[in-house]
Order: C-alpha cells, then sequence, then structure tokens
C-alpha cells in the first residue's frame, strides 16, 4: 500500500505544489490537474525493511504542443539523487493512484554513481552517460542501470511515443528551483545536464517570490502612477472564451482545454482587464495564496490587475508566484520587497523558446505551463 501522507511528503517542495496548493493527485476523488490528458505521471516505490512502499521519486510531463513538452514535477528523494537503480512495472498499487496517465515502478537494484579522477582537470567525472546521448553507451552500456531521473524521463517520452529522434525533433523543457540546499540542487542538475540532456540554459530571469499581503500593497501603492482606469471585471465561465483569446495572442497557441482544466478545480480566482473599447488587454489568475499568472499589454495592466486581485487575499498567508523579470520599475520593486527570492533555471533538451510575447508574460505559471 502507498500511504497518501508519504506521496504528500515527496511533493512538499515541488513547483506544482506551491503552484496548485497539493491539487495534482486524484486522491480522495478530488479534481487533479493530473488528471488532464496532455499529462504523463510516472512514480517510483521502494519496499522499506518492513516492507513498505514508500515513493522515493516522481515525474510529470506536460504535452505543449507536437514539438514543445514540459516536465512539470521531477523530483527524487535525496538519498536516491547520486544512485543507479533497475526498476520494474509495479501493477499493484494504492487504488486512487490507478488512472490511465500514471504509471507505477518499483525498484530492484541500487548502486552509487560509478565516478573517475579526470587527471587533466583533478575533477570527479562520472563514468556513464544517457543512453539517448552517447551512441557507444548505447551499443554497449548497461541500460538497465540509470539514474531515477533518466528513468523518470524516459518513462515519459515512451508513454508520449516521441522516442524516435527525439533529441533532433521535439524539445523538453524543466525548471529547477534553488532551495536553502543549494550543493544538492546543482547534484540534480548535473544529472539532467550530463544524463538527461538538458543542456540549453535559457536566458529568462526568474524568481519565486514571497510576499506578505501588507508587503505587496506596498508595491502596488509605490506604483501609482502606473494606475490605469480602465474596466477591470471578475472571471466567471461566461467570460473565460475572452481569456483563451488574449492568451492565444501572448504565448501564439490555443491552451482552452488547460485553462478549462483549471477552473474546474471551483477555487480559481481572477479578473480580465478591459480598454475602453471593452477588448480584453490583461488578465490574472490566482488559486489560493498563489498567483498562477500575471499576463497583460504592458507593465502598468499588469500592475492594475495585481492590485485589483490582492482583496481576494488572506492577510494571513503569504502570497507567492513566479515572476518574469523584466527591466523595469515594477519589477524591481517587487524584488526589492519580496520576503523571499528563490532563483528558477529554465534548462531544455534542444532549443529556447521563441515567437512568444514574454514582456506581456509578467507572472509566469511555472509548475503547471510552461507559461
Amino acid at each position: 500500500m502507498l500511504a497518501i501522507q508519504d506521496i504528500e511528503n515527496l511533493f512538499k517542495n515541488t513547483l506544482t505544489n506551491e503552484t496548485l496548493s497539493g491539487i495534482y493527485l486524484p486522491l480522495n476523488n478530488n479534481p487533479s490537474f493530473l488528471e488532464y490528458d496532455k499529462v504523463i505521471s510516472t512514480m517510483i516505490i521502494k519496499n522499506d525493511e518492513n516492507n513498505k512502499n514508500l515513493p522515493v521519486a516522481f515525474g510529470a510531463v506536460q504535452k505543449i504542443t507536437n514539438y514543445q513538452y514540459y516536465t512539470m514535477i521531477n523530483i527524487v528523494d535525496e538519498e536516491y539523487l547520486n544512485k543507479n537503480v533497475s526498476v520494474s512495472q509495479n501493477k499493484t498499487f494504492f487504488k486512487s493512484l490507478n488512472y490511465k496517465n500514471l504509471s507505477i515502478l518499483s525498484i530492484n537494484n541500487t548502486n552509487s554513481l560509478s565516478t573517475y579522477l579526470n587527471n587533466n582537470t583533478n575533477t570527479i567525472v562520472d563514468s556513464s552517460f544517457s543512453t539517448y546521448i552517447i551512441p557507444f553507451y548505447t551499443v554497449f552500456g548497461d541500460k538497465e542501470i540509470k539514474p531515477l531521473l533518466e528513468i523518470l524521463f524516459e518513462e515519459a517520452i515512451k508513454k508520449f511515443n516521441i522516442c524516435k529522434n527525439f533529441y533532433v525533433e521535439k524539445n523538453m523543457t524543466i525548471d529547477i528551483i534553488y532551495e536553502d540546499n543549494i550543493i544538492k540542487t546543482e547534484q540534480k542538475e548535473s544529472v539532467l545536464r550530463n544524463f538527461v540532456g538538458f543542456n540549453v540554459i535559457d536566458k529568462l530571469y526568474l524568481q519565486k517570490c514571497a510576499h506578505s499581503l501588507e508587503s505587496l500593497k506596498e508595491v502596488i501603492e509605490d506604483c501609482y502612477e502606473y494606475y490605469i482606469d480602465d474596466e477591470c471585471i471578475e472571471i466567471d465561465k461566461n467570460n473565460l472564451k475572452m481569456i483563451t483569446e488574449y492568451d492565444n495572442f501572448v504565448i501564439g497557441m490555443k491552451r482552452d482545454d488547460y485553462l478549462e482544466h483549471l477552473y474546474k478545480f471551483g477555487n480559481i480566482e481572477g479578473f480580465i482587464q478591459l480598454n475602453n473599447k471593452g477588448s480584453i488587454i490583461g488578465y490574472i489568475l490566482k488559486m489560493n495564496n498563489h498567483i498562477i499568472g500575471c499576463y497583460g499589454d504592458n507593465e502598468h495592466i499588469q500592475i492594475n490587475l495585481i492590485k485589483n486581485i490582492l482583496p481576494k487575499f488572506d492577510e494571513s498567508t503569504d502570497i507567492t508566484f513566479f515572476l518574469n523579470c523584466h527591466e523595469n520599475f515594477f519589477t524591481t520593486k517587487i524584488l526589492k520587497n519580496a520576503l523571499e527570492l528563490r532563483e528558477v533555471r529554465r534548462l531544455h533538451t534542444l532549443s529556447l523558446i521563441t515567437k512568444i510575447n514574454w514582456e506581456r508574460i509578467g507572472i509566469i505559471g511555472i509548475g503547471c505551463h510552461i507559461f
């Protein structure tokens, strides 16, 4: 049996937990983001000394387009970060987790990543390589023993059926948040680069921000010169189509199904910014104490949207969001007054994401979407 509490503990510090307030797995018959049909997920479990099944890794990948994929969650227990393992399919698992988009794998064997000393640089170098990246290893290497992060990645591309020419025809993106344990985060990034192939570093400057309601109010009040008088209306099911139309304009692709799936959770709130002609020029979404996204034609509109949504927050809980940091007055104030800042590093397997109106994305939906 897999205990819900053990699963919750594994997810505690993930980006998706921050973004969706824990609504990621279909536990207790609740709506779940991972029921979204464009998400493939994998859980890896171990059998402890008491014969109890414990989750040690989880990965979830979202299909954005036929070319672009986003790794929403990729979490591994620290004990297994520097170990290679072999796994097998597990057919008997907790009933509430049994649905088509989830695979459960069990660890069979474990060994530490083997290393050797590079005499030229006096540094330790991993001697194993990804079965996808290195042709020699593809032919002669042990394909059964791999890092957990590589297994999570490979399972996703197998289930999406995109293995063929993946590294030349598809792009996968992942966001890594730098927490207090910098060494562990860098170890994770090293595995993702050297074993999985996330070798393209994004030029975006992204920060996870935490503000008290009071500090965010102060930031907005300091931006009073940016206020606009155009109408701001609350989001409901009747005007959801307006959001999807503007969203398509900002990111250049349709994600109606994603936005509609978010709205099913019931605790999504937000506002639409209209101009004097009644056309949409921005929108903002929140779930509980987290701002999922803020999109607007310029920083004036983004400031106004945040100003309008602040009364929806509980002052007893800090407000969190992922800031797409632009070189403007508003971003400077947000970063300067934040209670907490965490760097978010974005990596890709093939290329940077282009043809996006990044200047219209103020707060980005990291953790549940690539934009």
